[in-house]
């Protein structure tokens, strides 16, 4: 499947070390939480530390394509040139996640939240907050925070930041959307090339 900016739905699925054991629910639950958010047959980018590749069976029968990082960067991928340090798969990710049409992350994960943070220095289509282990319809789901700032704000990204922080300073704003959109682009731009190479 051809990953573009926006034309994908990006999952993330945290299953291994996250203490709130709430968000720890099956790929069938999973399916059943976001499917809504899904367009016919739209590609999903799955980003997950769970090892066991069986688990989202679910997902890969439900007649959506279900591409890993591994899937593109592999020795068969359409990246396979490209190099991506171990330590940097986590922000290449990110990014991805980022570009998505929507995003569903893991409800309390810090990494869910900073790619929410991204979708919303990059205008992404839907800065709605949606979580893989809640019902899409889930008034928690769509929380947006507008009231003042606590400590608990790590755990929440919203438009009410991203506002503030246009406002504090644009200039890195629009660098910090500039890298991730090019980010985007060019691994887009690389499967495109890679696949057509592939099947030519």
């Amino acid at each position: 499947a051809f990953l573009g900016a926006g034309n994908y739905t990006a999952l993330h699925v945290r299953r291994n070390d996250l203490q709130y054991k709430q968000t720890q629910v099956s790929s069938k639950q999973t399916y059943a939480d976001v499917a809504p958010l899904l367009n016919r047959g739209e590609t999903i980018y799955l980003a997950t530390d769970e090892s066991r590749g069986s688990f989202f069976d679910t997902l890969r029968q439900q007649q959506h394509p279900v591409v890993q990082f591994a899937d593109l960067f592999n020795a068969h991928g359409p990246l396979r040139h490209v190099a991506v340090p171990p330590k940097l798969v986590g922000c290449v990710e990110q990014a991805i996640c980022a570009m998505g049409r929507r995003f569903a992350g893991t409800q309390y994960s810090t990494f869910s939240s900073y790619i929410t943070r991204l979708r919303g220095y990059v205008n992404a289509p839907d800065t709605l907050i949606h979580y893989h282990n809640l019902p899409s319809d889930s008034s928690e789901a769509h929380h947006v925070e507008t009231g003042s700032h606590s400590a608990d704000d790590y755990l929440e990204e919203n438009a009410v930041m991203w506002r503030e922080t246009r406002d504090l300073s644009r200039d890195p704003v629009d660098t910090g959307r500039a890298l991730v959109t090019g980010m985007a682009s060019g691994m887009a731009s690389g499967m495109a090339s890679g696949m057509a190479s592939g099947m030519a």
